[in-house]
């Protein structure tokens, strides 16, 4: 789970109504490559000299790879309700 201060992975960093809902493939190779995708529209990051949603998706790519299924979502909201999809978040992992 990470926890931060935007809602999960945006296609428009500008735009909250493109939020990613699931980042998946089939086997670790599909499903990093999807995360590649999502990372080319990762500009930018809160403060200065913070990495962005594109560090976040570069440093889960170990965890995803070994078959974890990762969670980002927004600080404001429980951690229960981040796992459990009740709120907005992004849901990364294989077969998912």
């Amino acid at each position: 789970l990470i926890m931060t201060s935007v809602d999960g992975i945006y296609k428009d960093q500008n735009d909250p109504s493109t939020i990613v809902e699931v980042i998946k493939g089939s086997d670790p190779d599909d499903v990093e490559a999807n995360i590649r995708q999502f990372q080319a529209c990762c500009v930018g990051s809160s403060r200065e000299g913070a990495g962005g949603a594109k560090a976040k998706l570069e440093y889960i790519i170990p965890a995803v790879r070994n078959g974890t299924t990762v969670v980002i979502g927004n600080a404001c909201n429980t951690i229960d309700d981040l796992l459990q999809g009740r709120v907005p978040h992004t849901r990364i992992g294989m077969n998912i």
